[in-house]
């Protein structure tokens, strides 16, 4: 039977794993100075603040960013909501995406 909590608890520890040493000789990454953040997009908020625990309690820290995908259900412009959604941290702090990239908000609809 499969545990879904444990195959999280293993997922994020693969990717502190990663992130931790091999990403520096990947050539996807030369000549980024950021470090990459791992975003994950749920279905709700309970599931967003369980696997906001789960990752804590395995080590993830502000790297692991998560979000609920309703807000992008919508008919409006999706671009902005992405870019202006808040994402949820392990630390219990919320950002977006504009603000991390210190970047304006780009529109698929015209003005």
């Amino acid at each position: 039977m499969r545990q879904p909590l444990k195959d999280w608890t293993a997922k994020i520890e693969r990717y502190l794993s990663y992130l931790g040493g091999p990403i520096q000789q990947d050539p996807l990454w030369r000549g980024i100075a950021r470090h990459p953040r791992v975003l994950t997009l749920t279905s709700t908020a309970s599931r967003r603040e369980n696997l906001l625990a789960a990752t804590e309690a395995a080590g993830g820290d502000d790297r692991f960013w998560f979000a609920t995908y309703q807000p992008l259900l919508t008919d409006r412009d999706p671009v902005p909501l992405f870019w202006q959604a808040p994402w949820a941290l392990p630390s219990g702090t919320t950002v977006t995406i504009a603000d991390f990239l210190d970047v304006s908000v780009p529109s698929l609809v015209p003005s």
